[in-house]
């Protein structure tokens, strides 16, 4: 297309002592977790900008591109990662800022809209674009949908959810591209959405 520390027993070591040791180990642990909040997970790196962050895999190949034809700016662009299987494993991010978009597009069900018709106009083909669905993410009303991308005779599944960033004041669209087995092209829906909202984790508004 991711100590222990022992205390051997010892005269020395009295019920005051301990208490000392045990609240600077919560102190200097407390701290570090601290200092280090937000971080990714081992085996994974995070991309901040454009009003959000997104963690992935070292294992997936991740890239910033342009969206509707233009370089990646505070308007508009994408960020996806891939996992280089033989099928599909993609999920990415795609930004749009409501000035760059029709007044009567300035919607989380419009900004779809506005997604796909981009898309269609750069040569994809989209079938099948199911009903909208709702959710909250991070205390984000979210709009998502199913869709069918039209590719070398497969209809590969997706979903994609919208959500309005308010800070940023952008709408942030996430998206997952999954068939992993080419020669067993159906992905049960239910399977679909599971990967998708796992993924979904990996996404913060900043």
């Amino acid at each position: 297309m991711e100590t222990r520390i022992g205390i051997t027993k010892d005269p020395l070591f009295t019920t005051r002592n301990l208490l000392i040791v045990a609240v600077i180990v919560s102190t200097v642990t407390g701290g570090n977790l601290w200092l280090h909040r937000g971080d990714p997970a081992v085996g994974y790196a995070q991309f901040e900008g454009f009003g959000f962050t997104l963690d992935y895999s070292l294992q997936m190949e991740f890239m910033v591109d342009d969206f509707g034809g233009w370089e990646p700016t505070e308007s508009a662009g994408t960020v996806q990662a891939s996992l280089p299987i033989s099928g599909v494993e993609q999920y990415g991010v795609i930004w749009e800022s409501p000035d760059s978009m029709p007044i009567h597009l300035r919607s989380l069900e419009g900004s779809l809209d506005y997604t796909f018709g981009l898309i269609g106009m750069e040569g994809t083909t989209i079938s099948d674009r199911g009903g909208y669905s709702s959710m909250s993410h991070n205390g984000h009303e979210m709009v998502y949908q199913i869709f069918y991308v039209e590719d070398q005779g497969f209809a590969i599944p997706g979903i994609i959810g919208a959500l309005h960033c308010e800070d940023a004041g952008k709408y942030i669209q996430f998206y997952l591209v999954y068939l992993p087995d080419p020669e067993n092209p159906t992905v049960d829906p239910q399977e679909l959405e599971q990967r998708w909202l796992g993924y979904l984790d990996l996404l913060t508004c900043q």
